[in-house]
């Protein structure tokens, strides 16, 4: 009954515009700002790493490429090259360029979480150069074991 009587003067009251949420107050701003400052830093850091890490990329493309070759002297020596130049790039000259045989494998080892090299692939590694015998034994199976291994280094190894 009372709502009968109001609502006919009422009527000529006119509702005021909806609240916009544009322009923010100025605190918004400043989130704003520092939303975009983040999103730039990430971008910019994670361009840093993709450019970086460029030598992996490289290296697991060749690795692959190896991996359809069978074992040989030079597929190994190839494949040491590999190792070894990405070491080189992640560590430095100094610190890698020197090493061969039982030191190369255990700085290999020691420069990854989990060791990828089984002692055949790290006695095969170090010597395989200099006895071919150790390169004749080895078959295709444990070859494509060891590319995987390098692989798996290549991916994993600390910078």
């Amino acid at each position: 009954m009372i709502q009968e009587k109001v609502i006919p003067e009422v009527e000529g009251v006119i509702p005021p515009d909806p609240v916009s949420f544009w322009p923010p107050q100025p605190g918004w701003y400043v989130v704003m700002a520092i939303i975009l400052v983040l999103l730039v830093w990430i971008v910019i850091k994670q361009v840093q790493k993709y450019k970086r890490n460029a030598y992996r990329r490289m290296g697991l493309a060749q690795l692959e490429q190896l991996k359809q070759q069978p074992c040989s002297t030079d597929n190994l020596q190839q494949f040491n090259n590999l190792l070894k130049a990405a070491s080189i790039q992640a560590y430095s000259r100094e610190k890698v360029a020197s090493l061969s045989g039982n030191v190369w494998y255990e700085f290999l080892s020691n420069s990854c979480k989990k060791n990828p090299f089984d002692p055949e692939q790290s006695k095969l590694m170090a010597d395989g150069s200099y006895d071919h015998s150790l390169i004749e034994a080895t078959d295709a199976e444990h070859w494509q074991k060891l590319i995987i291994s390098g692989q798996k280094w290549m991916k994993n190894h600390r910078s």
